[in-house]
């Protein structure tokens, strides 16, 4: 799944407005998309206000930025259990 999200930040780093969903791959079902779609936001909403110097804030104030958050995990794969044969002779 990948998604890409565009927003502004303010001089005080606070987000502007309602940051905006730009892409989602089109594979992705409609509860995939929701969850996706959440968990983006949080993280924004996590990390607003960004704690901007003051000539950071006046650089960045009002300037659209775009981030892709790209989720290609794969499941991780099983670890070989290995059986060790024990043999006692009496």
């Amino acid at each position: 799944m990948e998604i890409t999200v565009q927003f502004t930040f303010r001089r005080d780093g606070s987000l502007l407005g309602r940051p905006r969903i730009t892409y989602e791959t089109s594979g992705a079902t409609d509860e995939e998309r929701i969850i996706y779609r959440t968990a983006v936001m949080q993280a924004l909403q996590r990390c607003a206000p960004m704690p901007f110097t003051h000539g950071m804030g006046d650089a960045i104030a009002g300037r659209p930025l775009t981030i892709r958050f790209d989720d290609r995990r794969t499941p991780p794969k099983p670890r070989e259990k290995r059986a060790w044969l024990t043999t006692t002779t009496p």
